[in-house]
């Protein structure tokens, strides 16, 4: 397959049309890999989708037939207390500029992968941030290439928190990552 810039361009969706089709294909990738315990069909019928997606950005990439074959999510926060995840990362060193923002649900299809598309949706999000004049941003990330990925942009661990996006659930650990802009 030979992969041309155009291909890797994020598409910042403007309209919600596409939300179903993102919810479902996080379930779709996810369910079929080692995250399966903590996304699969069995917890999210519908779709992996929870409050942060209603207020968030959503970045896509299609193939030539328009299927979905990357994603990711950007939610931006103006204080602690409205940021879903504060309880779980309080005893964590966090900047106290406001707003920040957090990176998430970032998917990519295996067979898209190692093609820079999840360069590509970092990129897309930082530069977002940072005409908005976001101070600093977060991500919560478990997959080694993806740790690389961000630290390579900047982005510094800087600890652990645990974490449950479902009921059902029992909390898992995820690693944090911030960047902060000077």
């Amino acid at each position: 397959m030979t992969i041309t810039t155009e291909d890797l361009k994020p598409i910042l969706l403007t309209d919600s049309s596409r939300l179903s089709q993102i919810y479902n294909f996080r379930v779709e990738v996810w369910g079929e890999h080692e995250k399966s315990l903590i996304v699969n069909r069995r917890l999210f019928p519908n779709g992996w989708k929870d409050e942060l997606d209603e207020s968030a950005f959503h970045w896509i990439i299609t193939n030539e037939e328009d299927k979905l074959i990357a994603a990711a999510r950007l939610n931006i926060f103006n204080s602690a207390e409205e940021f879903p995840y504060h309880c779980c990362t309080r005893h964590l060193s966090m900047p106290v500029e406001k707003p920040f923002a957090l990176f998430s649900r970032l998917v990519v299809l295996p067979e898209y992968r190692g093609d820079g598309r999840s360069f590509e949706l970092a990129y897309s999000r930082m530069r977002f941030c940072e005409e908005r004049g976001i101070q600093w941003m977060q991500a919560y990330i478990n997959n080694e290439r993806v740790i690389r990925l961000y630290s390579e942009l900047g982005f510094v661990h800087i600890g652990e928190a645990e974490i449950n996006y479902h009921k059902a659930t029992q909390p898992h650990s995820v690693n944090v990552l911030i960047k902060e802009y000077s």
